[in-house]
């Protein structure tokens, strides 16, 4: 049986080299990348909800989509209006 590494140097000698080139520039950019914590993670969606509501004004949210969504779709199988 044959190990991952085995395995991904089979597929990497299938590739031609501008392919093989390529992904190494990607596995290079996302190794040097620091990972993204949770905190900064959420910090920037907060940061973007802020522009989007100063933009658009104040918008529902997930939940309330869903909600709304499900009260739809019981009034249609109830049969109402």
């Amino acid at each position: 049986m044959a190990t991952m590494r085995e395995e991904l140097h089979a597929l990497i000698d299938k590739l031609p080299e501008e392919r093989i080139t390529h992904l190494l520039h990607e596995l290079t950019d996302e190794i040097e990348q620091p990972q993204m914590t949770l905190e900064a993670w959420l910090a920037g969606a907060r940061q973007i909800r802020a522009e989007l509501e100063i933009r658009h004004g104040d918008f529902p949210s997930v939940v309330d989509i869903l909600n709304e969504i499900r009260e739809e779709r019981l009034d249609d199988f109830m049969g109402s209006e």
